[in-house]
């Protein structure tokens, strides 16, 4: 529901050693629910934002197609990045130990 921005990156160097990155921003889109996103493969790096200016509440719904075990979190502001774990609630149509989830 609602409207977001969401901001791609073009990745113009990332260095692990250090966890810094500098990037440039590209290409924007409007994601609406008649208007979804898919990532670009291309400039995978994105940021979604629920701007101020669309005065409306925003919810958005990810999905991926296989398990992702983590990412990489960046701050275009500082020019570095970290590696963030990630946890799935279910792998391969199967739910994960420890995690519940509601069925219907």
């Amino acid at each position: 529901m609602g409207r977001l921005k969401n901001q791609h990156y073009r990745v113009l160097d990332h260095n692990p050693e250090k966890l810094t990155c500098r990037m440039e921003p590209t290409r924007t889109f409007v994601i609406t629910p008649t208007a979804p996103l898919e990532v670009d493969p291309q400039e995978p790096v994105h940021q979604v934002l629920n701007l101020t200016e669309y005065g409306e509440r925003a919810v958005s719904l990810h999905v991926y197609s296989q398990p992702i075990p983590s990412c990489e979190v960046y701050l275009p502001n500082s020019g570095t990045y970290s590696d963030v774990d990630l946890h799935n609630t279910s792998e391969y149509g199967r739910l994960c130990d420890g995690e519940t989830a509601v069925r219907t």
